[in-house]
């Protein structure tokens, strides 16, 4: 099994991510899975990572585009699951719901949509935050090669990667909403108003960093490394 994750650093939006934030995520990841598995970190980072299994990608996909490498077909080994994290979540519990959802007849599951649709350019089906899949397959293949031969068609027509992935997969199952919650449908913020089924909380809009120096709860959870 892998685990994966990306990091894109450059002039996106105001993104400020770094190596520590792929460290943090590991971190969450070695405490909440007890099976065997590969960590690997699609990036456009040069320096070394160490401890980190690191896929360098060029800086032609920017920002959340980026997550589109996961998919390529030259990237990962055949037929391995493969569990996808964004760098901007924190793990509350145990990741094993979420991997034995995914069953051996399955290609792709998503974390399901979180909100509202601000524009157009949004396809409300999926929140690409926590996607799983089996590399390799034709499906997952297509999924890049549709999007890489006409990038800067898709790029204009939609506003990021999960509106991009739910329009050209159509409807696929998603994981239990219960599993996840964001941070702004938190009360307070507070850990004692998370419901208990959550296992994942998306940081939007406070990220990880910010919300560290405010809320001692999220540092113990995010900011060990």
């Amino acid at each position: 099994m892998i685990v994966a994750c990306v990091l894109w650093k450059g002039d996106f939006r105001t993104r400020t991510y770094d190596v520590n934030w792929v460290y943090n995520l590991k971190d969450m990841v070695d405490r909440h899975i007890k099976i065997p598995y590969d960590f690997v970190c699609f990036t456009n980072e040069e320096k070394q990572m160490p401890g980190i299994s690191k896929i360098q990608i060029s800086d032609n996909l920017k920002g959340w585009w980026a997550k589109m490498n996961i998919f390529n077909p030259n990237s990962l080994p055949k037929y391995e699951k493969v569990l996808f994290l964004d760098l901007d979540i924190l793990i509350l519990k145990p990741l094993t719901p979420i991997i034995e959802f995914f069953k051996s007849s399955d290609h792709l599951i998503f974390a399901p949509d979180m909100g509202a649709c601000p524009s157009p350019k949004t396809i409300c089906k999926y929140n690409s935050g926590v996607i799983m899949f089996k590399s390799g397959v034709m499906a997952i293949d297509d999924i890049y090669l549709k999007f890489i031969t006409e990038k800067e068609k898709w790029m204009e027509r939609f506003r990021g990667d999960q509106d991009y992935l739910g329009h050209i997969t159509g409807r696929l199952p998603t994981f239990p909403k219960d599993w996840f919650i964001k941070i702004r449908n938190i009360k307070n913020a507070s850990y004692e108003n998370i419901p208990k089924e959550s296992k994942i909380v998306f940081m939007n809009p406070i990220k990880n960093d910010k919300a560290s120096e405010k809320y001692p709860w999220i540092n113990d959870y995010w900011n060990r490394y």
